[in-house]
């Protein structure tokens, strides 16, 4: 897996808080959960750190 740098902007998602987990091929954590971040118009999830296409994405409402 080639690692790319880059973002995904979930919108218009009510919620307190959101959290990211990244998995390996097998569904399994690669690492911690991270938070994503809020701005007044979406929440930003960066890639580029892990080598995975998996995300878990954890919405706290």
């Amino acid at each position: 897996i080639e690692v790319i740098q880059g973002n995904v902007f979930l919108k218009d998602l009510t919620a307190t808080g959101m959290e990211v987990i990244p998995l390996d091929a097998d569904g399994r954590p690669l690492a911690e959960a991270f938070p994503a971040e809020r701005s007044s118009e979406a929440w930003r999830i960066p890639l580029g750190e892990f080598a995975t296409t998996w995300y878990l994405i954890l919405v706290h409402r």
